[in-house]
């Protein structure tokens, strides 16, 4: 009688593993498109802040260093230099711990907006893909 119930319940608890992956599996369309928009926001609004600083920037760099940093291998310098700096301010007041993986995501982020920064005509008009329903 008690292997029977044991065999029941585990046979049961299968069952509920098996619907709750298909559940999840359901929801993962909506889940990644969500994680998409997300990028995109933050990149759109990444661009738009790090477009907002340096050409406010560019000619005092350029009267002081000589160097144009809206273009370039400067301009990915000074994105991804921002970034750093923006990124360890959020982790500081937030207290997440500074490490590797951290600082690896902020100069990411800061090279992807560096290097995105020529393919885009107009500011607003970030597109990560294309729009598929």
């Amino acid at each position: 009688m008690l292997g029977n119930l044991l065999t029941a319940g585990c046979l049961f608890s299968l069952n509920m593993i098996i619907l709750v992956l298909a559940g999840l599996l359901r929801l993962l369309p909506s889940f990644l498109k969500f994680i998409r928009n997300a990028i995109r926001t933050i990149m759109n609004l990444s661009i738009r802040f790090y477009n907002l600083l340096l050409t406010r920037a560019a000619p005092i760099m350029g009267q002081q260093l000589g160097i144009n940093i809206l273009k370039g291998f400067a301009r990915i310098i000074a994105t991804i230099f921002i970034s750093l700096v923006i990124g360890l301010f959020i982790l500081a007041l937030i207290h997440w711990p500074i490490n590797v993986l951290t600082v690896g995501i902020c100069i990411l982020h800061g090279l992807v907006v560096g290097l995105a920064w020529d393919g885009i005509s107009s500011l607003g008009n970030l597109n990560l893909g294309d729009h598929i329903e």
